[in-house]
């Protein structure tokens, strides 16, 4: 068979290492850690994420080092950290260079992602498919059968959520139905299995998920149409029979969300996601084109921060307790990066998602990449956050492995 000079190289079956059944361990440690601490002494599952993370990132980056050279991901990191730094000094709101450093090191949480990622070639990254697909599975019936028992673990979540709405072992109706909809696109585009993605379909609907919803039409749009032009007809056709139904069952949530939206715009209501954007725009406008500085809007280190009683919504319950600031990850970094870092953070994430996929993205690829983190962090800052960071390294390799199969699909013929 002949082989195209830009394949991504076709490996042999993979035997599975130790070194697999680690990495596998510690992305189930960070991505479930909300449901293991539960089961932890409180010492522990505070820092779990954060070890995890940080103890691979180093491992990553000695390797690198003792080797003499550096990835792309690694020169993106310090790009996009120096820069978000020096922005943040000029912010109109400036904290000064200690906060600047540490809310760009709390921020930057998809370049430790995509540093370790990088050092695990695509195949192996893969394997997590399959173990992810099983605990969403797992999940979804543990939550059906006890939903007291989920309540009870997260009762900040169920307090505003039916206790049939499905949260997953992720305890996060939205993690959930992100991650059912990836799930299902790979089951039918990459490894079909008409039952694993008719469960996934279920899962999402179940959990009630508005940006589980957007990001299955994203997902089962480009995959669909990315899939070959000669079967573009058939691909129309599949994406009309997955995302219509999808769209009818779920018509409730959708019009609430749309009224939500209306209401928070006039100041009608009191949606904190809505609010925060509104308000991010405004704080980027007022302080062209730095924004207001790191770590006084809608990120951790901004909690009783003065711009929030400047802007009217100190008083809001959500933003007291600290629970809402990360409800709109575009209207966090508008409001602390200002449009200037709003644009640095988008350049380095195509190169960190690029670097990951050791350049076998093109153009398309990467705009959608950037799609789903915009449309995504509508809801979250997918940069600041460790599980949707993990989020988009899955879907790249997804980009990258149904590309191999095109290509290779074509060098056949």
């Amino acid at each position: 068979m002949m082989r195209l000079a830009t394949d991504i190289p076709v490996t042999n079956p993979l035997s599975l290492r130790l070194s697999d059944v680690v990495f596998c361990l510690a992305v189930l440690c960070v991505m479930y850690a909300d449901f293991l601490r539960h089961f932890l002494p409180d010492a522990l599952g505070g820092a779990l994420q954060h070890g995890i993370v940080f103890a691979g990132f180093a491992a990553a980056l000695f390797f690198r080092l003792i080797r003499g050279r550096l990835s792309a991901v690694d020169l993106w990191l310090v790009f996009l950290s120096a820069g978000l730094i020096a922005i943040s000094l000029l912010g109109g709101s400036s904290r000064g260079l200690g906060v600047a450093v540490l809310s760009t090191a709390l921020l930057v949480k998809l370049g430790y992602i995509a540093s370790v990622s990088s050092a695990m070639s695509i195949d192996r990254l893969a394997m997590l498919f399959p173990v992810l697909a099983a605990l969403q599975v797992l999940g979804l019936f543990l939550n059906m059968g006890l939903p007291d028992f989920f309540a009870g673990l997260a009762p900040q979540v169920y307090e505003w959520l039916d206790r049939s709405d499905i949260a997953g072992l992720q305890l996060n109706v939205n993690r959930y139905g992100v991650l059912s909809a990836l799930l299902f696109v790979w089951y039918v585009f990459l490894r079909p299995r008409p039952v694993i993605a008719l469960v996934m379909l279920v899962g999402l609907i179940l959990s009630g998920s508005r940006s589980g919803l957007m990001l299955l039409v994203l997902f089962s749009a480009y995959f669909a149409v990315r899939s070959t032009s000669r079967r573009l007809a058939f691909s129309a056709v599949l994406v009309a029979l997955i995302v219509f139904p999808t769209l009818f069952l779920m018509t409730d949530w959708i019009d609430a969300g749309i009224t939500l939206l209306r209401q928070s715009v006039t100041l009608e209501t009191l949606y904190i996601r809505t609010i925060m954007l509104v308000h991010g725009a405004r704080l980027a406008m007022e302080n062209f084109p730095f924004g207001a500085g790191g770590g006084v809007f809608g990120s951790p280190l901004s909690i009783g921060s003065h711009i929030y009683e400047q802007i009217g919504i100190a008083h809001l319950p959500t933003i007291e307790e600290g629970h809402g600031i990360n409800d709109s990850g575009i209207g966090s970094l508008l409001g602390e990066y200002g449009l200037a870092g709003l644009l640095l953070i988008l350049i380095s994430v195509a190169g960190l998602l690029q670097g990951c996929a050791r350049g076998y993205l093109s153009r398309a690829d990467i705009v959608f990449l950037l799609l789903v983190f915009v449309v995504g962090s509508l809801f979250r800052a997918m940069i600041s956050s460790y599980y949707y960071a993990i989020v988009l390294i899955l879907l790249t390799v997804m980009l990258c492995l149904h590309r191999r199969k095109h290509q290779t699909s074509q060098a056949s013929v």
